[in-house]
């Protein structure tokens, strides 16, 4: 999965947001991608070998990089184990005070990856100890556009599921700007028994 994939699909978590700060949950989206964030000097270094635009590589830049780096591939690796998750992103949240949802959050994209990588970049989820494992697909092969349908199938089951929770939690739905109750139930009609 891309980055914007991984963040809206930690954000996906917290459906009932009531009691949350902004700041939270742009933090539970930042964990969701997290898992990339120490590769960024890797792209620069493969999109540079390449000779890529910015510095930008293409797909096809990382056909054989872990053979031809293993140790550099330990960008990826390591913070695509669970076993950082338990040793070191637990241990921070704990310390940092940082909500827990964090901790699944970055747990999540590592789930998604093992399910959407394949080939080069299937993940090894119990890094170094374990294979890796193979994923249905390989999502960095597909083009950018597929990737903007995920981002909107992943905001539309958000939006779905968050009404849901909130129906189900008897919170108010939030309506869209400029719809009122009163648009929505006809005047003089009850919403609820009386007597």
């Amino acid at each position: 999965m891309d980055v914007v994939s991984h963040a809206l699909l930690g954000r996906l978590l917290v459906l009932d947001d009531r009691g949350w700060t902004r700041a939270q949950l742009w933090l539970v989206a930042i964990f969701g991608a997290l898992p990339d964030s120490l590769q960024v000097p890797l792209y620069l270094v493969v999109g540079g070998v390449h000779e890529r635009p910015w510095w930008l590589p293409w797909n096809e830049d990382w056909r054989g990089f872990r053979e031809i780096h293993p140790y550099a591939s330990w960008l990826w690796e390591v913070p695509h184990s669970l076993w950082f998750v338990l040793l070191a992103v637990v241990p921070l949240v704990i310390h940092f005070g940082l909500p827990r949802t964090c901790i699944a959050a970055y747990a999540s994209h590592i789930v998604a990856d093992v399910l959407t990588h394949h080939g080069e970049w299937a993940t090894a989820p119990f890094f170094p100890l374990g294979p890796h494992v193979e994923g249905f697909w390989s999502a960095w092969d597909d083009h950018p556009l597929m990737w903007a349908a995920c981002w909107l199938g992943l905001l539309a089951i958000y939006s779905v599921a968050a009404r849901a929770w909130r129906r189900i939690a008897g919170a108010p739905i939030p309506l869209p700007p400029g719809l009122t109750p009163s648009l929505i139930v006809p005047h003089g009609r009850q919403t609820a028994r009386t007597g």
